[in-house]
């Protein structure tokens, strides 16, 4: 597998991927927690 060029400078994609971890984060602790995601994630601090 190799590395594709991206367009995105580094600190853009890794501010992408911070992203997607914090949703991914949510979704799984508000499984836990039986909430809906969207509302843990609007209640945490960024």
């Amino acid at each position: 597998m190799y590395e594709r060029k991206s367009r995105l400078s580094k600190h853009k994609q890794m501010r992408l991927i911070e992203d997607f971890v914090a949703v991914a984060t949510d979704r799984a602790a508000s499984e836990i927690v039986g909430v809906q995601a969207n509302i843990l994630h609007d209640n945490v601090d960024d």
